[in-house]
């Protein structure tokens, strides 16, 4: 089985390959370029480099928020277009549990986190049970002394805003911030390909009117519209 996954949820985005049960191929684009002029770009070379073609993928992945709202939605139009192209189904996996799955330790809770801008994170928290990752919060967008009063055990956290948000969450969680633990070198991308792969039976989706983006907050225009109709 073939999957062609991708994230653009963050500003780091990625692209992975994944044969089988295993990634060939993933790379991640610099935050700096623009993930809509380089990612259909990044696709072609990918499937030239493994001799592909798009009609040979059996589906695709791809993340489904929550994050950069103009990423999130430059990735659902893209890969809906690709899927209706060759007619294939999709996966969509939200991404703070693409996030979590970097994580291979089995002793503590995830908390996957993004930063959010605007002083928030968008954070979920999960727990291994039988192998399977199991949510224990909901995808949510918060302060991060919000997301503080939320852990109540040694926890690691993973993710974009760990970069962002990693020294203020250490320093008032103490011991309940784990700063070691083992994870994996997978993308974003390519662990939602992974997931794809082992769900795709169960959750792959050929009416791609189903696909939706997970925001988590609303958007900038959707709080100035809500606003000048309250005044």
């Amino acid at each position: 089985m073939r999957i062609l996954s991708i994230d653009s949820s963050i500003p780091k985005g990625s692209v992975a390959l994944l044969n089988q049960s295993s990634i060939v191929y993933q790379e991640t684009i610099a935050p700096e370029s623009s993930f809509s002029k380089n990612i259909l770009p990044k696709i072609r070379e990918v499937l030239i480099k493994f001799d592909h073609n798009l009609d040979q993928m059996d589906g695709f992945a791809l993340t489904s928020g929550p994050g950069s709202f103009t990423g999130l939605r430059v990735g659902m139009s893209l890969i809906k277009g690709i899927a209706l192209g060759v007619n294939k189904p999709v996966i969509g996996i939200e991404t703070l549990l693409a996030t979590a799955l970097q994580v291979e330790s089995l002793e503590f809770p995830i908390c996957s986190i993004l930063d959010a801008k605007k002083k928030q994170v968008y954070a979920a928290i999960f727990k291994r049970e039988n192998g399977n990752l199991v949510r224990q919060m909901p995808d949510s967008a918060l302060s991060p002394q919000d997301l503080v009063k939320h852990i109540s055990e040694p926890t690691i956290f993973v993710g974009q805003g760990v970069e962002v948000y990693g020294d203020f969450l250490s320093n008032n969680l103490k011991s309940f911030f784990v700063k070691t633990y083992k994870k994996n070198s997978n993308s974003v991308a390519g662990n939602a390909g992974i997931f794809a792969l082992n769900n795709f039976k169960a959750l792959k989706e050929t009416n791609l009117d189903r696909l939706s983006i997970k925001y988590a907050r609303k958007s900038e225009a959707e709080i100035n519209l809500e606003q000048l109709a309250a005044s």
